[in-house]
């Protein structure tokens, strides 16, 4: 309930943003915080691309979780 996300520095170099992140909050464990990095592609003004780069164990704890057909 209280997720929040950051955005404490991003750079920008032709259609590309790359963009720093921080996310918090309270998960069923307790408390959490994990960073990550998007690089996220414009064309005409709208998204085209957006690749997100994060290697928290969290996402392997979720990904476990999956059925195998969706790993």
């Amino acid at each position: 309930p209280d997720f929040a996300l950051r955005v404490p520095e991003f750079a920008t170099t032709g259609p590309y943003t790359f963009i720093r992140w921080i996310a918090t909050g309270t998960g069923p464990d307790g408390p959490f915080e994990f960073n990550g990095c998007d690089r996220v592609q414009t064309r005409n003004g709208l998204v085209c691309e957006n690749y997100v780069f994060c290697d928290d164990p969290f996402f392997a704890r979720v990904a476990a979780e999956l059925p195998n057909e969706r790993q």
